[in-house]
Parts: structure tokens; C-alpha cells; sequence
């Protein structure tokens, strides 16, 4: 999971939302759904996954090349590019899920 796409994620929706639900002394029906909306627009704005691979391409070799001390074949590069994705993709649907149990339990 990608820590610091987390850690922001969950400052710019789950900590505002758990703090309007706990003590907003107004009633705001569904505001949960805004959260969840930014989210998405989040996603869609600054998820461009071809472009973040050709960007982490040099990192993911040079990353590889100092973890196994040699240069990296392109199947292992895509590899770590991959996981990297995966890793993204887990840290978003992550807060989604936080989202909603900060909406249910709040």
C-alpha cells in the first residue's frame, strides 16, 4: 500500500468527515456522500495511470538496480512497476471502506 497516497487521502476525506459527523451542531443529511464524491474526483484527476508509469519507470529501475545489485531485466521492472499500482489502488479503495465505517460509527 502506498503510505503517503494513504496518509493523504484519509487527511483530505475520512479525518474532516469523522470531525463534522462527531461535532457539527448542524444536521447534514449524506454528507458522507460529498466525501466519497471527492474521492472519486481525486481518483479521476490524479490517477493517470500511464503517465505515472512512464514517470516511475526510472525510479523502479533504479530502485531494483540497488536492491539486487545489478540492472534489472524489463519483466522485473514491470513487476515492481505493477505492484506499485496495486499498491495505489489498495490505499484508495482502503479509504473508501474507512470512509464508510467513519460514517456508520461516527
Amino acid at each position: 500500500m502506498d503510505i503517503k497516497l494513504f496518509l493523504f487521502l484519509s487527511s483530505v476525506t475520512v479525518i474532516p468527515l469523522g470531525l463534522i459527523l462527531k461535532f457539527s451542531p448542524w444536521e447534514l443529511p449524506q454528507i458522507q456522500f460529498f466525501f466519497l464524491g471527492l474521492l472519486f474526483v481525486i481518483r479521476i484527476v490524479f490517477y493517470r495511470e500511464e503517465e505515472y508509469k512512464k514517470n516511475l519507470k526510472p525510479v523502479a529501475k533504479a530502485a531494483l538496480q540497488k536492491k539486487i545489485g545489478r540492472v534489472p531485466s524489463d519483466p522485473e521492472t514491470i513487476d515492481y512497476i505493477d505492484k506499485k499500482l496495486a499498491g495505489r489502488n489498495v490505499a484508495f479503495f482502503v479509504v473508501i471502506g474507512l470512509t464508510f465505517l467513519v460514517s456508520i460509527f461516527a
